[in-house]
């Protein structure tokens, strides 16, 4: 690569990264950011606050332990409709082992749509194209009735402007019930190697989440999760779930990391979803002011024989932690 192009790439990376926590609606400052971008309709209406609720085959980036208490092997995919047309989908897979254990794996690919370059005089360099891509495969252990520990790993890729980079991250989980109606959850997200573009390194957005969710009644379901961001400010999450009837669910969220210019409803989630049979369709809209609006769309399947060693918290109309 000349010099002229290594520099020019150099300085458009360097914007893009710089930029993308704004972008994505997040306030942040690192490297692959596209990965506090919720995976999944339910996550993504409850405002985030789902370590101590997964469960099902979100599990592997969400909270490795829950793959310990599957019930059920399950498929979802996702898709979210983004800011200036960007877009975002996953595909998500897992299944119980035995009594006690469960493997998971998810894909996430961002794609940033397309870019304006500048060169170093500040004159256009044409259109460019990017995307990232992330690999994760976790499995968990139940030890004991009410607790369970997980890991996962995941592989991070990324091209801007014809320019690649990769990064290996991992992922520690704990889940835990003390009561019959209560959930704790302890992840330790993103610990590895940075993102680094020719000479520009970026960290992972390394974090530390502590969740609690709570069974308020038979349909009500409150969900709290506490995030210690290693390199950029720390925020909360919090997310109400309601099912008035058996097959609907409706939710509201908060996130408190969401930027300014996301406008009077900052950081505010909306969400609903249908269950028949072993299918689930789930929606959220996030709104972001003068940037936009994020809508997510997901559908889940499960499949195979159930488990009675384990319940998930949603597998069905009327909210029963396992």
């Amino acid at each position: 690569m000349n010099r002229s192009r290594s520099s020019l790439c150099a300085a458009t990376l360097a914007t893009l990264l710089a930029a993308s926590p704004e972008a994505f609606g997040f306030a942040g400052s690192e490297g692959a950011s596209f990965l506090d971008i919720p995976v999944g309709g339910r996550p993504a209406g409850l405002g985030s606050a789902y370590s101590s609720l997964a469960t099902d085959s979100h599990a592997a980036v969400w909270n490795p332990a829950g793959l310990g208490n599957l019930s059920q092997a399950e498929a979802s995919v996702m898709h979210l409709s983004y800011l200036e047309g960007m877009s975002y989908e996953s595909l998500g897979l897992a299944a119980p082992v035995g009594k006690a254990h469960g493997v998971g794996g998810t894909l996430q690919y961002f794609r940033a749509g397309s870019l304006s370059a500048t060169d170093a005089s500040g004159g256009s360099a044409g259109d460019f194209g990017g995307y990232f891509l992330s690999a994760s495969l976790g499995y968990g252990r139940r030890l004991l009735p009410g607790l369970s520990v997980g890991a996962a790993g995941r592989l991070i890729t990324a091209q801007i402007a014809g320019v690649g980079a990769s990064a290996f991250a991992a992922d520690l989980g704990a889940l835990a019930r003390p009561a019959s109606r209560l959930r704790l959850s302890a992840v330790v997200a993103n610990l590895g190697s940075g993102l680094r573009f020719l000479d520009e390194s970026d960290p992972l957005p390394t974090q530390l989440r502590l969740g609690s969710a709570l069974i308020v009644t038979r349909s009500v379901l409150v969900a709290l999760e506490g995030v210690r961001a290693f390199r950029s400010d720390d925020s909360v999450h919090a997310g109400v779930e309601w099912r008035p009837v058996e097959p609907l669910a409706v939710r509201a969220g908060y996130r408190s990391d969401v930027t300014r210019e996301a406008g009077s409803l900052s950081g505010v989630t909306f969400g609903t979803g249908l269950y028949w049979g072993g299918y689930s369709l789930d929606y959220a809209w996030v709104p972001l002011g003068d940037l936009g609006q994020a809508q997510y769309f997901s559908l889940g399947v499960r499949f195979g024989p159930v488990s009675d060693e384990a319940q998930k918290i949603d597998g069905g109309p009327i909210i029963v932690l396992p």
